[in-house]
């Protein structure tokens, strides 16, 4: 029985089942005093009922420990979606995160033209999943080149080559994301424009030089990086030609 009951349906936690299990007991020790008055007796029924106890306490502890572990490897797969990897042992470790000075990272801003008349002929729900699905994109263009995301805003997504590690090649990495994240919008606006018309165009831009890497925040950590680098590469997101 103990196997197939699902505590959370029932709103319990761990605290409650335990508590709710030790007053059980106590009832079922109660009653089986009146059933068997004779102390020998008692001891022996007592006995056999406390061994089936102790196997239902040993699976309640198997099974507790199991939602703490698949718990806990939530939480640690989110916070690696949302920090990098060394960015999150720092964080675990020390509380906090120290500022990190990059001589040479790339940073990568793209948005849509056409983007507020495009949606708005679509409804709430459509928007969502056409901007998961072409984010989605891009994150898989990201990690192939082994870049790091940093956020997306609106319409507007950002990557950066070189951080938190260094990298030789992250101007060329940076470059060949900006050319397939524009192939990717391109085949979905060729998939779209056949299923609904309109879709909308990529501006991209980027630059290369230093900046700063951290994490700002306590309840919501979101990883950032700030500079001349940062603001150039947007202005040129901003003011270039749509494709």
């Amino acid at each position: 029985f103990l196997r197939m009951f699902d505590h959370e349906r029932f709103g319990l936690n761990t605290q409650d089942m335990l508590r709710s299990g030790a007053h059980l007991r106590e009832i079922l020790r109660e009653i089986t005093a009146e059933l068997y008055p004779d102390k020998n007796e008692y001891q022996q029924v007592w006995d056999i009922i406390y061994q089936q106890n102790l196997t239902n306490m040993t699976w309640m502890t198997e099974h507790f420990e199991s939602i703490l572990k698949e718990a806990w490897e939530k939480s640690e797969q989110l916070l690696h979606n949302i920090l990098p990897e060394s960015v999150c042992e720092e964080l675990k470790q020390h509380r906090k995160v120290a500022p990190l000075s990059v001589d040479s990272g790339s940073v990568l801003f793209t948005d849509f033209a056409g983007f507020t008349q495009v949606t708005e002929k679509m409804s709430p729900e459509q928007l969502i999943e056409e901007l998961d699905t072409c984010f989605s994109r891009f994150d898989q263009i990201v990690q192939k080149f082994e870049l790091e995301k940093i956020k997306t805003l609106g319409d507007g997504y950002m990557c950066a080559g070189g951080v938190p590690h260094g990298s030789m090649t992250h101007p060329y990495d940076i470059s060949l994301c900006a050319i397939q994240m524009r192939e990717a919008v391109r085949q979905l606006a060729m998939e779209r424009q056949m299923a609904s018309g309109d879709y909308w165009r990529i501006r991209i831009g980027a630059h290369v030089g230093p900046l700063v890497a951290g994490v700002i925040g306590e309840h919501k950590f979101s990883y950032d990086i700030w500079g001349d680098t940062v603001n150039i590469a947007s202005r040129m997101d901003s003011s270039g030609l749509d494709d």
